[in-house]
């Protein structure tokens, strides 16, 4: 049975791209480097059927709503970044605006996550395990008043 040229893998992608139907058929067929005539003789393919099949009851069971989402979440953001960042560089657009464009790009990339890391030393815990039931946990913080602080002399030397 014809394949139009796609491997096992490259059929097995297809299948899981058409079944999560988050692109057009046309973009997907365009990646794949098919057209339709050629996918009417994929789907007739009985290792295609079989994994189409197989993606199709996987991604419609319940057990999978979330990555559903998620997939289909950034499927659309991955559309939509390029429009909002080219908005946002427009010389009108307001810089609160553009700012917010900047922050979301900036917790894409996982460099706006928002947490909080203590720096080394700010806070300092020892446990003594002294046998039995009986331990003893000391749990400090430490006090960096500004004037135990060196200055910085021009140039970044101490």
């Amino acid at each position: 049975m014809a394949t139009r040229g796609l491997d096992e893998i490259q059929l097995g992608q297809l299948a899981r791209e058409l079944v999560m139907n988050v692109r057009n058929y046309k973009f997907v067929f365009a990646d794949f480097g098919i057209d339709e005539d050629d996918y009417y003789h994929i789907e007739k393919n009985p290792y295609f059927k079989k994994v189409k099949e197989h993606f199709t009851i996987e991604w419609n069971s319940a057990l999978s709503s979330e990555q559903r989402l998620r997939l289909v979440s950034l499927a659309y953001l991955e559309q939509l970044t390029p429009v909002l960042t080219r908005r946002a560089l427009r010389e009108e657009t307001a810089l609160p605006d553009a700012t917010d464009v900047s922050k979301m790009l900036l917790k894409i990339t996982g460099m706006g996550d928002p947490k909080v890391e203590r720096p080394a030393g700010e806070r300092f815990l020892i446990t003594i395990n002294l046998g039995a039931d009986t331990s003893e946990v000391f749990d400090k913080s430490i006090e960096i008043k500004p004037a135990e602080t060196v200055p910085l002399i021009e140039g970044g030397n101490p």
